[in-house]
């Protein structure tokens, strides 16, 4: 039986306990800014895409990419805020094709949901934050932050 180690990080516990822990990372941080061909600073094209795009795309990269490394025939996914509505759409759509040959289990903590909020605040947030973009501003502390 495991110890409880308080303030240990999940994943870290589950490299001590002997796992193989990959920690993904998802389009729009400072750490994938980098493109072939598009500018993070300079190019809407390259903010233009959505958490379908990382359930169909992103998720089946970075499984197929830590295959190809461990070896491993299966991978066990576990999805963290952003990461479980991208493997919620990826499993919805890719299940038979993807998953089933590559995922043994999904486990999904803090999951994304979209709240039932009054009017006013989509409102609000319609004429704050959603303009963001038309002052070239896709990420919150992106590279047009400032």
């Amino acid at each position: 039986m495991m110890e409880h180690f308080d303030g240990i990080p999940f994943h870290l516990l589950l490299v001590d306990a002997g796992y193989d822990v990959w920690v993904g990372n998802n389009r729009g941080t400072m750490y994938s800014w980098g493109h072939k061909t598009l500018s993070a600073s300079e190019d809407p094209e390259y903010w233009d895409w959505t958490w379908a795009d990382m359930g169909l795309y992103d998720d089946t990269a970075n499984i197929s990419a830590i295959r190809e490394v461990n070896g491993g025939e299966k991978v066990f996914y576990i999805g963290y805020s952003q990461g479980t509505v991208q493997m919620h759409y990826g499993l919805a759509h890719l299940e038979s094709s993807f998953h089933a040959d590559n995922v043994y289990k999904v486990v999904q903590l803090a999951p994304c949901f979209i709240p039932h909020v009054p009017n006013w605040s989509k409102s609000f947030a319609n004429s704050t934050i959603m303009q963001f973009q038309s002052v070239g501003v896709y990420s919150i502390n992106g590279p047009n932050w400032d």
